[in-house]
């Protein structure tokens, strides 16, 4: 790493009783090698195992890149955005790439490859990659869902993010502008999740670039993790699926309908999600929504059968 008083990408950790797996985070961090500077702003919680201890070992080790915020107190059980409140003031990038404490890179090229490609295409919002998805310290599977490389504009984005394709856009892989990620419209500010509206507000401002080379780790169901609390709590995942709907349709209203075709297919899967929950009831006007869905669907579906005897008369 060139030496500069200035950080061309800020690198954006945030850890909880990490102690497992910020080790394998950090040495990610510290071992990539690029031509620009960069800092690495590590945020614990109040992590009330070994988590900072550690983080002060790296700080120690690397104080040129390594530039942890400790709390004393818990943030995120008092509802505060901790992005938005305590680390994006204190970036300094032009770039911001994102890495949970519980994730890891495994490519020391990574950070180069994603800055060099926004360097060179002014109207590329961010960058992002396929992921190794690791179980009980196991990877079985991957988010490559395509070999080549390809952009994506908003509309692309919106059908893809958490949707069918799971996770298409992993956090661990994304590296995006600065300018963008520090505007919250409402969409953003009430959603329950941080990774979504962020994906979306900076596709709105330029479109996104896959590379399919797979350069880092998501850790999944480990206790603690989003996909823990969403397992092990059907309430948890139901309130989810319907602050999710409530943040497309805010969605809908600040893009002013430009994408209501593909906005009211997600919400259309989210309603699909809180069925197989048992949990519609949850929320009385999706519930009544989606009753009115399902009988015009079935309507439908009599009225094709119906001529299938009319398709079948030269049978």
């Amino acid at each position: 790493m060139k030496k500069s008083s200035k950080p061309l990408v800020s690198v954006v950790c945030t850890a909880y009783n990490h102690e497992k797996y910020i080790r394998h985070a950090l040495n990610g961090f510290v071992t990539q090698e690029t031509n620009f500077p960069f800092e690495v702003l590590v945020h614990d919680d109040a992590s009330t195992d070994g988590t900072a201890d550690i983080i002060r070992e790296y700080e120690s080790k690397f104080p040129n890149i390594i530039k942890p915020i400790y709390q004393t107190e818990n943030q995120y059980s008092k509802k505060i955005k901790i992005l938005k409140t305590f680390v994006y003031p204190k970036v300094q990038g032009k770039y911001i790439a994102i890495c949970e404490g519980d994730d890891f890179w495994i490519d020391k090229n990574k950070l180069q490859k994603q800055v060099d490609y926004l360097e060179n295409h002014s109207d590329c919002s961010f960058t992002f990659h396929p992921v190794h998805i690791v179980v009980n310290e196991k990877s079985n599977k991957n988010t490559r869902y395509w070999d080549k490389e390809l952009d994506f504009d908003a509309e692309k984005i919106i059908a893809v993010t958490g949707g069918g394709y799971g996770i298409a856009v992993p956090t661990v892989s994304m590296c995006f502008k600065t300018d963008i990620a520090l505007n919250f419209p409402k969409f953003r500010e009430i959603a329950p999740v941080g990774d979504l509206p962020l994906q979306i507000l900076l596709s709105l401002n330029g479109f996104a670039h896959y590379f399919p080379d797979i350069m880092a780790c998501y850790r999944q169901g480990h206790e603690g993790s989003w996909t823990a609390k969403r397992e092990n709590n059907k309430e948890f995942d139901a309130k989810n699926c319907v602050n999710v709907i409530k943040m497309f349709t805010e969605l809908n209203r600040y893009t002013e309908g430009k994408y209501q075709k593909v906005i009211s297919h997600r919400i259309f899967a989210y309603m699909q999600g809180l069925r197989k929950l048992g949990m519609l009831q949850i929320d009385p006007v999706i519930y009544k929504i989606y009753a009115d869905l399902e009988q015009d669907i079935r309507k439908y579906q009599e009225s094709l059968v119906d001529n299938i005897v009319a398709k079948l008369a030269d049978y």
